[in-house]
């Protein structure tokens, strides 16, 4: 029994692994001025990034709660491999890629990464709960971000320098990484209780809907921090989006773009550690900290 649950919780680090390899994280701009489309445009299609995720936090949140999350898991990780495996043909297929066909492929990115949001920490936290070993949770998702953070940094940097010499590979590598993650995930062993089975069922999804909702009207306090955190994240990845146009006009290269937003992610590891001892803290307290957060980088 012991075996397979380590079994689960390595399989559930390697999908980590494998999902936060983004070699074009550093060069999405870089990428799209190469393939001809304007800052103008890379501008819509980020926004539109955005916002498709957004719009998808909670319906897709709905569908991890009414059926398996492993298979959520390992079809955002599909959609995402297929978006990354025409990014890659678009410049070899096109000599100037329609903005629209780039516009879509990206928003599939989009929605794959909303479909992964939350629910491997809920499958986790799940699977836990029946083991009743639910008092692992935090350290075994810092030990996750951790290793997503830094495979994030290093694919980056790494990402950079292939970009130097074949610009469209970095998403041939992202397809092979994400599509190994959606297989792999599908070998978490899921143990789910007839208590939860049971709650899920009695559920529909306008119940759901709504229990959301009162839940977000009682508590205020867990509104104002999905909120504060919602926009903290959109703040540092369009910083992290459209930081290297900024460094290419001042001479640094692509390798070194790379390079510069990866050590930047590897500040995070950091984050991750101590996201441990969250539960020692107030609300006042992880907001202070945050501020402090936004002031810094803002500097």
């Amino acid at each position: 029994m012991e075996n397979k649950k380590n079994k689960s919780i390595f399989i559930f680090y390697v999908y980590n692994f494998l999902i936060n390899a983004r070699f074009s994280r550093g060069v999405l701009l870089l990428y799209c001025l190469k393939i001809g489309l304007s800052l103008a445009e890379f501008g819509t299609i980020q926004s539109a990034y955005f916002l498709v995720k957004m719009l998808a936090e909670i319906p897709t949140g709905i569908l991890a709660d009414r059926f398996s999350k492993k298979k959520i898991l390992g079809l955002g990780a599909l959609i995402s491999s297929v978006s990354s495996f025409f990014l890659f043909l678009a410049p070899n297929f096109f000599i100037s890629p329609n903005f629209y066909v780039i516009l879509l492929l990206f928003s599939l990115d989009s929605l794959g990464g909303a479909l992964n949001s939350g629910t491997d920490q809920a499958m986790l936290f799940e699977y836990l709960k029946t083991k009743k070993t639910e008092d692992k949770f935090i350290k075994i998702l810092g030990n996750t971000q951790i290793i997503g953070l830094i495979v994030l940094a290093l694919s980056t940097a790494v990402g950079g320098k292939i970009f130097s010499f074949s610009f469209s590979t970095v998403f041939l590598l992202q397809f092979i990484f994400y599509l190994l993650a959606a297989i792999n995930i599908l070998f978490f062993k899921r143990s789910t209780d007839v208590s939860v089975k049971a709650e899920k069922s009695s559920n529909t999804i306008i119940t759901q809907i709504r229990i959301s909702i009162s839940e977000l009207q009682t508590k205020r306090m867990l509104a104002i921090i999905i909120v504060f955190l919602t926009l903290f994240e959109f703040y540092v990845n369009s910083l992290v989006t459209f930081i290297p146009g900024s460094l290419f006009a001042i001479g640094f290269n692509e390798t070194a773009i790379a390079v510069i937003i990866g050590s930047i992610t590897l500040v995070g590891v950091v984050g991750s550690y101590l996201s441990r001892y969250l539960k020692h803290i107030s609300i006042q307290q992880f907001l202070i900290i945050f501020s402090l957060l936004f002031v810094t980088t803002s500097v």
